[in-house]
């Protein structure tokens, strides 16, 4: 047998649910917007500062010249230990390409009596190897 629902006990439960669901959604929007306009009051704003400049600095061209000769021995040294680290490492990847090439190279590296399988599966027993 089926039960009587009443059907206005349901409507009303979902009509409360709803009107609860509205007003905690709208307190929640408050909320989050009364924070927001409180955190951006309490930014600060930039202060712009003035820096007096001196009104002149003068610079003899003996200062000059001696600062500019000295900047480009820094540049000069700087240089120089930039082309030796360029060699240095031209000179690695030519020893690691060496060794590379040697690895390649089928027959060497091998002893006498070392054995390597077949593609059949019989043991192979080599017979020559490295001479040095």
């Amino acid at each position: 047998m089926k039960k009587p629902t009443n059907r206005k006990a349901v409507v009303l439960s979902a009509v409360l649910t709803a009107l609860i669901l509205i007003i905690a959604g709208t307190a929640v929007f408050a909320w989050d917007r009364i924070s927001a306009t409180s955190v951006t009051q309490t930014v600060p704003t930039p202060v712009i500062q003035q820096v007096s400049v001196p009104a002149r600095q003068t610079v003899s061209n003996n200062d000059q010249t001696l600062a500019l000769e000295q900047a480009n021995a820094e540049i000069i040294a700087y240089r120089v230990q930039l082309q030796q680290a360029a060699q240095a490492l031209n000179d690695a990847y030519a020893q690691i390409n060496a060794l590379q090439a040697a690895q390649d190279q089928p027959g060497q590296g091998r002893f006498f009596g070392e054995r390597e399988g077949g593609d059949d599966g019989r043991v192979i027993i080599l017979r020559g190897g490295n001479d040095g």
